[in-house]
């Protein structure tokens, strides 16, 4: 299924980067509704920052989050995510991984 998600990501660059009304249903029918809208909400706040170091060309987000007042930092790779909800989830509860990512 990773592919899946690989694709509609594709079909989103090749529209300049620009969230279709077909791309946000094929993420919820994937994903679940509510990450998709959680995603967003990230976004949306400028919580995510995409990181590309020179000259490997290697990437990351760096994703802030707000919890009553505590602010954390989550550093999220191709396969890994820092935050809990991909330790809950991948990790102990065997989850697929673009579920967190």
């Amino acid at each position: 299924l990773r592919h899946v998600v690989d694709a509609i990501f594709d079909n989103i660059r090749a529209a300049d980067n620009k969230l279709t009304d077909e791309s946000l249903l094929a993420l919820s029918v994937v994903c679940s509704f509510s990450t998709v809208i959680s995603a967003l909400e990230f976004v949306d706040r400028d919580l995510v920052v995409y990181v590309r170091a020179e000259p490997s060309g290697r990437s990351f987000y760096h994703i802030s989050s707000l919890s009553g007042r505590k602010m954390s930092t989550y550093f999220c790779f191709d396969n890994f995510c820092s935050c809990k909800a991909f330790w809950y989830n991948v990790l102990q509860n065997k989850q697929p991984i673009y579920v967190n990512l």
